[in-house]
């Protein structure tokens, strides 16, 4: 496929569950998928999963809570398949503690992956989505970022809702 044709989705956390599935969808969409996810045999499975369906896979053993290595994956992507037309920040950890049980350094980790992790990743894909004329950035949040809870004293942070956006 000549890059000009190719579809580019970039899916954290895309080893397994919700961004498992996504990256699946998005590859019955026509596009050739990025995982990156912690757990190596679950990027395997999928990306076997990705290639049965045809497409193109590449997989990055990476946690999000690294900036300086989503920076080297989304140059990697870009260097090898010229863009990125979907970032799906998926990845994330629940914290069932509640605010008087979790500790600082629990409390700091959930943050670091469900919000940072999603700056890391959207920072250096912004540059590649505007020069190849726009994308998309999909964050991915818990139902606890709309409706709260009792007992978790972290969720996701509630995003706006979608819109378009362009890069002219």
């Amino acid at each position: 496929m000549s890059d000009v044709a190719r579809k580019v989705a970039v899916v954290t956390g895309g080893g397994r569950g919700i961004g498992r599935a996504c990256a699946l969808d998005l590859a019955r969409q026509d596009f050739d998928i990025v995982l990156v996810d912690l757990i190596e045999d679950d990027l395997a499975r999928t990306a076997g999963e990705l290639r049965d369906l045809g497409r193109a896979t590449l997989t990055f053993v990476a946690d999000v809570r690294d900036h300086g290595r989503a920076a080297e994956i989304v140059a990697d992507v870009d260097a090898q398949w010229g863009r990125i037309d979907v970032l799906f920040n998926n990845a994330g950890r629940p914290m069932p503690k509640g605010i008087e049980e979790i500790s600082e350094d629990e409390f700091d980790a959930t943050i670091a992956i469900n919000l940072k992790g999603a700056f890391n990743y959207i920072q250096p894909v912004v540059p590649v989505m505007r020069r190849n004329g726009g994308g998309r950035i999909i964050n991915m949040s818990s139902m606890n970022a709309h409706t709260g809870g009792v007992t978790s004293a972290v969720s996701k942070f509630p995003t706006p809702p979608p819109r378009q956006v362009s890069w002219a």
